[in-house]
């Protein structure tokens, strides 16, 4: 069966039998722009807090994700400013665009 049919067969079913298949889990994420390199955090789970910390210029400093131990952060002061991740843990993660 290709791909497509595949996908549209699980659409159908989940149209027609509602309640029997779970829905998209959102989870926290940001992006954070480190003086024009741009990250991309998350908690990598159903829930959690995201934030960005800026400077009094306005400039991001860094972001952090937190769902208990699943955590991610980027920090814009590392590698001469350029920003870069920091730690991570659980299903936390940092990805630079």
């Amino acid at each position: 069966m290709q791909i497509g049919a595949l996908v549209l067969a699980v659409l159908v079913l989940a149209a027609c039998h509602p309640g029997h298949f779970p829905p998209p889990v959102a989870f926290a994420a940001i992006s954070v722009n480190c003086n024009g390199n741009k990250f991309d955090i998350t908690t990598g789970t159903g829930g959690g807090k995201c934030s960005v910390t800026y400077g009094s210029d306005g400039k991001a400093l860094g972001g952090s994700c937190q769902d208990g131990g699943n955590v991610s952060n980027v920090n814009c002061t590392l590698n001469g400013d350029k920003g870069g991740c920091g730690d991570t843990g659980g299903h936390g993660n940092c990805t630079e665009r």
